[in-house]
Parts: C-alpha cells; structure tokens; sequence
C-alpha cells in the first residue's frame, strides 16, 4: 500500500490529523488491468489515541473473460501511539474493513452480482517525520477474512487473508496535520 498526504505548512507542531490518498488500491487496479483510489483520515481522540477512516474505490478485470468488478471499500481503525501523544513513532492499529463488490461486463456474469467481503484488520506500524513537510509510514499486519466473496469466480486475485506490509509517503496539505 502506498499513501500520499498533505500539509505544506512547514511547521513542526503536534500532527494531530492526517488526510492521505490511498494508492494502495491504484496498485492493485492496474495489476488486475483497472484502475482505483483511495482516501484515508486520521485524527487524535485523545493523547496516544487516534481514529482512522478509509474510503475507497476500485474497478477491475476478473479473471473470467469480458466480466469487470467494481468495488467501494470502507474502512475504520483504531491506532495506539506508544512513544508519542500526536500522530507519529510506534503505532499499534485494530479495525475492521468491508469491500462491497459488484460484477458487470459482457462475460458470464454471476446470477447474484453482488458480494461483501469483512475483514479484521491489525497492524503495527512506524510514523518517521522526517520534514517539516513530510512522513514515512512503515507497517505491517495481518489481515483475517470474516466474510469471503462468494460469487467471484477468482476471489483470491483481490481479497487476501493472511500477512500484509505497508509503505506510504505521507505529504501534509496546509491547515489539516498541525494544530
């Protein structure tokens, strides 16, 4: 997963809310031949504690010949901050996502052409603010499936359980990351 953020204020204050786009899901639609973007919102409920939303979308060619997937994926996490009281160092993350799915195209489209996938989520992770522009966001996890898709022919080419790593470059936009 590869994010982008933004906040060019310069400042090096407390990072206290995070807006990030979510390549993460343009990598995975361009390895499946389609395309996808995703947005992430983190903030500080209170000192080592912070709430993480995610949205995403994505569409995709299946495995099966002329039948395409779309996706819309939401997501929300809830992350522990050892070192620091503000968004950055060691982070422990638990949440949950959910991937709706629906199929389309011109191929053998499933009869029910619509799917949910339920996932469990946990990370650990390393927020390294290295400019006053500019954060590396290293982390890795695991990810439980509650709820497979039952309708996609090939589901194990999107959806996978198991271990996950991350990587995100995160660029904060003016007014939203300080306080």
């Amino acid at each position: 997963m590869l994010l982008i953020t933004a906040n060019l204020s310069g400042q090096e204050d407390a990072i206290n809310r995070i807006f990030s786009l979510d390549l993460g899901y343009t990598r995975i639609g361009l390895e499946n031949n389609g395309w996808g973007l995703g947005t992430g919102f983190e903030h500080i409920l209170r000192d080592h504690m912070a709430l993480k939303y995610g949205f995403g979308h994505m569409t995709f060619k299946t495995n099966v010949d002329d039948l395409y997937c779309t996706t819309v994926n939401i997501s929300i996490m809830s992350n522990y901050y050892f070192l620091n009281s503000d968004l950055r160092d060691l982070y422990f993350g638990m949440g949950m996502a959910t991937d709706f799915l629906n199929y389309f195209g011109s191929g053998t489209v499933p009869d029910q052409t619509g799917d949910t996938i339920i996932y469990l989520d946990s990370l650990l992770g390393w927020k390294y603010y290295f400019h006053p522009a500019l954060m590396l966001d290293l982390g890795t996890g695991y990810n439980w499936i509650l709820s497979n898709a039952e309708y996609y022919p090939s589901f194990a080419r999107y959806g996978k359980g198991g271990f996950f790593y991350s990587i995100a470059l995160k660029i904060f936009f003016s007014g939203s990351g300080k306080s």
